[in-house]
């Protein structure tokens, strides 16, 4: 923070005097209530937007891993049965099972697990400025994360979302229809490869090509009881 004065000067310091001790930081975490920490992103955000510093039209959920420092995420230990879900590790009891990424390495798939728990957030795609963050074990979804830190910016701020980006991992027909229908908004999130969409499909302009480079047809509506999205439909005009 020393190397940086306007910081020092946003947060109450003197911009070249030297910086309060972490006894006096530690301090007065202990002496603050726990809901007062919590409050002040908020009342920090509403002044924010009542300033017109962010219009808070495009929001992005995402979430990164946490893992907790217990002997079964240390590969180098011997320990037995290092994934058993059922069994959670001695030295983090709270952490649970998770999945840290998932490489794809020509047509095999690797898949890295860990105990610990996930943090999720929303970003606004302008600002880049986090709105919400809440930590949760590691075995949630990410779109489970999502579906209750949007509602309450929405509450909090009366946000005019009108668009939500995300990644494969909130790729679901309930996020879809939640952002389509409560936030009512356009849902901007990238498919995931288990819908096994095949790339020889393209879309250009207005137009979707089959296969055979050739404009497919459009053959109406359909909208499935069990999501409520209005899907398009095509046809090839040879098969």
């Amino acid at each position: 923070m020393s190397e940086n004065p306007s910081l020092m000067e946003a947060v109450g310091l003197h911009p070249l005097g030297p910086i309060p001790s972490l006894e006096r930081f530690s301090a007065g975490r202990r002496s603050t209530k726990n809901q007062e920490l919590q409050d002040l992103p908020v009342r920090w955000l509403q002044a924010l937007f009542t300033e017109h510093a962010f219009t808070g039209r495009v929001l992005a959920p995402d979430s990164c891993p946490m893992a907790s420092p217990v002997r079964e995420n240390n590969l180098k230990t011997a320990v037995r049965d290092r994934f058993n879900k059922p069994g959670f590790p001695k030295g983090g009891p709270s952490a649970r099972l998770g999945v840290l990424a998932s490489l794809a390495r020509g047509q095999s798939r690797k898949v890295i697990f860990f105990w610990g728990f996930r943090n999720p957030i929303v970003v606004d795609t302008q600002t880049e400025l986090p709105w919400r963050e809440r930590t949760g074990p590691a075995d949630r979804k990410d779109s489970s994360f999502a579906r209750p830190l949007l509602p309450a910016l929405q509450a909090t701020l009366a946000l005019p979302v009108e668009a939500v980006c995300a990644g494969t991992g909130y790729d679901s027909a309930a996020f879809l229809k939640f952002i389509l229908h409560p936030l009512r908004a356009q849902p901007i999130v990238a498919a995931h490869p288990r819908h096994g969409s095949d790339p020889e499909f393209q879309v250009r302009g207005p137009a979707v090509v089959c296969p055979a480079h050739l404009d497919m047809f459009r053959r109406g509506k359909m909208t499935p009881r069990r999501t409520g999205i209005t899907c398009q439909q095509f046809s090839c005009p040879l098969h």
